[in-house]
């Protein structure tokens, strides 16, 4: 009985003290989860144990923020989920899912033309290796693992750990140098390879040093190690890749551009002097891509997030101007099917919700969201 009444009250804070009607799912899956069309946006706040929230609680509002309904859906496979979207299959959103030591073989999809959940099943493993994450530029779908393949647990040598990279299309996997693990980016598949920014690289003598990109062949399991600034300190986004080019940006500032030969040409996207005036670039920052050739990306300056709007042929950027200023903007989701851009607005405890019309980039609507913290998507239906 007492859990029962600590679950009501969360319903009713989350719900930010509207009185809001609470409707229960008919089924205990995310997969399930259909309201129906209403033109209202749905605020998703999945399951975490960490916070002792044992349900996902998704809030239906109206255009001022104003509570409509609030879900409760149980289900033990769904929880906390970063959403990211692969601008060759702009209508899904990929979500993978973090924040507790569980070792899935799963990550779930949500199809923004039929507006429903898909939970993505890994079978080709002998045992569960668990999901880092599914962001992925390219035509196939990348990603890696957090134990080996090979042995199913966590290797560690020398103070070192590795760990697999995987095509979940042709189900090639191979295990990754001892310390060359992929950070917590996007992998880009481009010329026959998988390449992603790396904690460590090689030196000459074959010693781990610093920081770098690497490319992976899944036919050969063969790797290779780049540096493209000579600098072990630099961090490097995967940013985008089509066809003829592949394209990185460095948190010192710099577009590097990769064509078949690899063959790289440099790009400053901040300048000397940007970056002595504390523009920083957080290479965990994804840009959303709102079609082929532009993407929105945030960049921070003197605790001020600033909105940009990347053009990807020039490589050269323009700021989109907010009312307001924010710590940081979160790059939530494009809608391509409501012509409609979500982004979180924060500073301090308090968050907006801005609405983006996806052709001018003018804010459409703006309101106030609860718990920020525990936001992790939006979707209209």
């Amino acid at each position: 009985m007492k859990l029962k009444i600590l679950l009501l009250i969360f319903i009713v804070i989350l719900a930010g003290c509207s009185q809001p009607k609470t409707q229960g799912i008919p089924s205990e899956k995310i997969t399930n989860f259909k309201p129906g069309s209403s033109g209202n946006l749905f605020l998703f706040y999945p399951s975490d144990n960490r916070v002792s929230q044992l349900k996902t609680y998704v809030k239906e509002v109206d255009n001022a923020g104003e509570v409509i309904n609030v879900f409760s859906i149980e289900d033990a496979d769904f929880r906390r989920a970063e959403p990211f979207q692969n601008p060759l299959y702009p209508n899904t959103i990929y979500l993978s899912l973090f924040g507790e030591a569980k070792i899935e073989n799963f990550f779930y999809e949500f199809d923004l033309d039929t507006k429903t959940f898909a939970k993505k099943k890994i079978d080709y493993f002998k045992e569960p290796l668990g999901v880092s994450n599914v962001f992925h530029y390219g035509k196939q779908l990348n990603f890696s693992t957090i134990l080996s393949y090979e042995t199913g647990e966590q290797n560690e040598k020398d103070g070192l750990f590795n760990v697999s990279i995987s095509n979940i299309d042709s189900e090639k996997t191979v295990e990754t140098p001892y310390g060359a693990s992929p950070a917590y980016t996007p992998l880009l598949g481009f010329n026959n390879n998988v390449f992603c920014g790396a904690n460590l690289t090689l030196n000459k003598k074959d010693e781990f040093t610093g920081k770098g990109i690497v490319s992976t062949n899944l036919e050969t399991g063969k790797f290779k190690f780049l540096n493209p600034e000579n600098d072990t300190t630099a961090s490097y986004l995967p940013v985008y890749t089509n066809d003829d080019f592949m394209f990185f940006l460095s948190d010192s500032g710099v577009f590097y551009k990769y064509d078949k030969d690899m063959r790289v040409t440099h790009h400053k996207f901040l300048t000397s002097e940007q970056l002595d005036k504390g523009y920083s670039i957080d290479i965990e920052n994804k840009p959303l891509f709102i079609n082929k050739h532009e993407a929105l990306y945030t960049v921070s300056h003197s605790k001020t997030a600033l909105l940009l709007l990347i053009d990807i042929d020039t490589l050269s950027f323009k700021e989109i101007p907010i009312k307001g200023s924010y710590e940081s903007i979160r790059l939530m989701s494009y809608d391509n099917t409501k012509d409609e851009i979500y982004i979180l607005g924060e500073k301090g405890d308090s968050a907006d919700l801005l609405t983006l019309d996806d052709i001018t980039l003018h804010i459409e609507n703006k309101f106030k969201v609860d718990y920020p913290h525990l936001l992790d998507f939006v979707i209209k239906y």
